[in-house]
């Protein structure tokens, strides 16, 4: 058996395959791109008051937006006192807390309106989103 005795300079470098390297990286930058967490932000622009003392609250709540309008919103949809009220009861049949993220400009009567339907409703935790 004649084995060659010399090996060629560089004989890997130029015989690398590039596609299977390309399919590898193109398969990590899919991995990484749907494994992150995505931050949902709500489909209507609100300016939370800033506060110097605030606390996290747990993540099993009911968000309610309420805009500078005086309007409130569940999902992106608009919803009356009505459907608030059905929301809370809902929330409150599943031991859920409601966060109410209401807009810096908000009337104070709209937000003591959605805590109270709230109440009424048998939600023991309601909370105001604000920003540090």
């Amino acid at each position: 058996m004649k084995f060659k005795g010399r090996i060629e300079q560089g004989y890997g470098l130029r015989n690398t395959q590039l596609f299977p390297l390309l399919n590898i990286f193109f398969l990590l930058f899919i991995f990484f791109l749907f494994s992150r967490n995505f931050i949902l932000a709500p489909a209507i622009g609100l300016n939370l008051p800033r506060v110097v003392t605030s606390s996290a609250v747990g993540p099993r709540n009911l968000e309610i937006l309420l805009s500078a309008e005086g309007k409130f919103y569940f999902s992106g949809r608009e919803i009356g006192a009505d459907g608030l009220t059905a929301l809370c009861r809902e929330a409150a049949r599943r031991a859920e807390g409601v966060l109410i993220k209401a807009d810096r400009d908000a009337a104070l009567g709209k937000l003591s309106q959605a805590c109270d339907i709230a109440r009424q409703a048998g939600v023991n935790a309601v909370n105001i989103a604000t920003n540090e």
